[in-house]
C-alpha cells in the first residue's frame, strides 16, 4: 500500500515533500521534477537554529541559478515561519502561565485555607483544569 505524499510545494523544476515530522520541525525531500531523484533534505540544523539544504553527495547534480533560488526560497520560508511559531508560542505560553499563577492564587482548593502558599498537593485539581480550560475556551 502506498502513502499518498504531502507535497508541500512545487515549481517548473522542483518538487518539495515532506519526509516526516518531529515534535517542531519537518523533515523535506528535494526532488527534482525532470529525472525524479531526490536530491537531498531540508531539515533543522540544531546547531544553526536554521533549516538548512543537505545535498545527497552520492548523485551528480547540476544547480542553476533557478534551483538554488527555489532552494534557499523554500528553506527561508520554512525559517521565517518557525520562528513566528516560535514567538506566538512564547506570547501563548506568558499568557497561559500568567492565567493559571492567576487561577491558581484564586483557588481555594490547591492551597492551604489559611492563605498561606504551601500547596495541598503538587498538582491542581480536576475542577480546577476544568474550570481553566473553560476560561481559555478550550472544549
Amino acid at each position: 500500500m502506498k502513502i499518498k505524499e504531502k507535497v508541500l510545494k512545487e515549481d517548473e523544476w522542483l518538487r518539495f515533500i515532506e519526509k516526516g515530522k518531529k515534535e517542531k520541525t519537518i523533515v523535506v525531500s528535494v526532488f527534482s521534477k525532470c529525472s525524479k531523484v531526490e536530491l537531498g533534505l531540508i531539515k533543522w540544523h540544531p546547531s544553526w537554529r536554521h533549516y538548512c539544504f543537505f545535498p545527497y553527495l552520492d548523485i551528480e547534480a547540476v544547480y542553476s541559478d533557478r534551483c538554488d533560488f527555489a532552494i534557499y526560497d523554500f528553506t527561508k520560508e520554512l525559517n521565517v515561519k518557525h520562528k513566528t511559531l516560535a514567538e506566538v508560542g512564547k506570547v501563548i505560553d506568558e499568557k497561559l502561565k500568567s492565567l493559571i499563577h492567576k487561577k491558581i492564587d484564586k483557588s481555594n482548593n490547591y492551597f492551604q485555607r489559611d492563605g498561606s502558599n504551601v500547596p495541598i498537593r503538587d498538582y491542581p485539581t480536576y475542577d480546577f483544569l476544568k474550570e481553566l480550560k473553560e476560561e481559555l475556551g478550550i472544549k
